[in-house]
């Protein structure tokens, strides 16, 4: 056996050692989240309550976000997302909202996911 066959191995086996263990995550990124409040999505509103977030197609598309209940048996909406960025990172999901006029419900801006600063941010209709 050549002493570079040898070096090759060990470099590559602490390569892999020495990787940190990667957030666990599906690849539809389904999150809970739990509103205290009515909050809006795109031509719908939630009401208090959990409910599932995550992606229609995690292989080819990244960008169409599906919002079920709690138990999945109610879709409240597809909706189309861009790409959306965030200063700091948190250890759980998070959301940000859009102003919205006063006494309605909070409309629900992105979505950002534990240990990323990009995100999911919804495109809402012209006008709202």
């Amino acid at each position: 056996m050549s002493r570079y066959f040898v070096y090759g191995v060990v470099v590559a086996a602490l390569l892999f050692v020495g990787r940190p263990a990667a957030p666990q995550e599906s690849l539809d990124k389904l999150t809970y989240l739990t509103f205290s409040a009515p909050v809006q999505v795109p031509g719908a509103t939630l009401s208090p309550g959990r409910y599932r977030f995550h992606l229609t197609n995690a292989v080819t598309s990244r960008n169409v976000m599906q919002v079920l209940s709690n138990d999945g048996s109610t879709q409240y909406g597809m909706f189309n997302t861009i790409e959306a960025h965030r200063r700091s990172i948190t250890d759980e999901a998070a959301v940000t909202f859009r102003e919205t006029p006063a006494g309605a419900a909070l409309a629900v801006k992105a979505l950002f996911y534990p240990g990323q600063l990009t995100g999911y941010e919804f495109v809402y209709p012209k006008g709202d």
